[in-house]
């Protein structure tokens, strides 16, 4: 059987500047390291932290910035998709795909 054993450090990050005096001078806001392994952030509000983490992740999913990357060939509006799917299937429609011939055919079993 494995076992892994990690030294874990946990960070009280929720200091509301009151101190010790009270049992609500800290949030429940945390966070834990582990050498050699992403810090993982724990909040007092869980529902603020996924906002945050969507806006995140929202401002890395532009097309704009795909586009610069040359991940995409083109951005288009909404309103020209029909138009645009149209062109592509009529370009297409003439192409011809040359294949190699077969050099033997089905053998009867």
């Amino acid at each position: 059987m494995k076992q892994h054993q990690y030294r874990t450090n946990l960070k009280w990050t929720g200091n509301t500047g009151k101190g010790t005096e009270t049992y609500r001078g800290y949030e429940r806001a945390h966070s834990i390291s582990v050498e050699g392994k992403p810090l993982i952030e724990a909040s007092s509000d869980p529902v603020a932290t996924r906002a945050q983490m969507i806006e995140a992740i929202r401002a890395q999913i532009n097309p704009y910035l795909a586009a610069g990357w040359a991940m995409i060939d083109d951005v288009i509006d909404p309103a020209e998709t029909r138009r645009v799917i149209v062109r592509g299937l009529e370009q297409a429609s003439d192409k011809r795909v040359d294949r190699p011939w077969r050099k033997h055919g089905n053998i009867p079993v």
